[in-house]
């Protein structure tokens, strides 16, 4: 593992969002290798908005994977306590819509099915 400018390469980082989305079981090693090849690290996009555009991720995996990341750096602040906050109550607010949305699908098929 040689480090560049005190760091290590992504590859070999094991709080990289690559290494942390395979460790978490988002993504394989082979399918994320493959995708690296394509991406081109630019100013106006990073790793996981280039996953998560090619649909190998969601934006919550990345989000997850990200604050498993300033765990692992101990990076955490009072700010990015809110933001992990934040994105648990909105993951939350998308899971109940979910649910709410199935449970009226399943009343409307029941409702159908019993000639209501």
């Amino acid at each position: 593992m040689a480090k560049k400018n005190g760091k290590l390469p992504p590859t070999d980082d094991p709080t990289s969002i690559g290494n942390i989305l395979i460790a978490m079981g988002f993504i394989a090693k082979d399918d994320l290798d493959a995708l690296v090849r394509d991406f081109v690290s630019s100013k106006d996009e990073r790793l996981g908005e280039f996953l998560v555009k090619k649909q190998a991720v969601s934006k919550d995996d990345v989000e997850t994977a990200f604050i498993r990341q300033k765990v692992l750096r101990r990076e955490f602040s009072r700010e990015s306590m809110t933001d992990v906050l934040v994105i648990n109550q909105n993951r939350n607010d998308r899971i109940s819509t979910s649910i709410e949305s199935i449970l009226t699908a399943s009343r409307l098929v029941l409702g159908k099915a019993n000639g209501k």
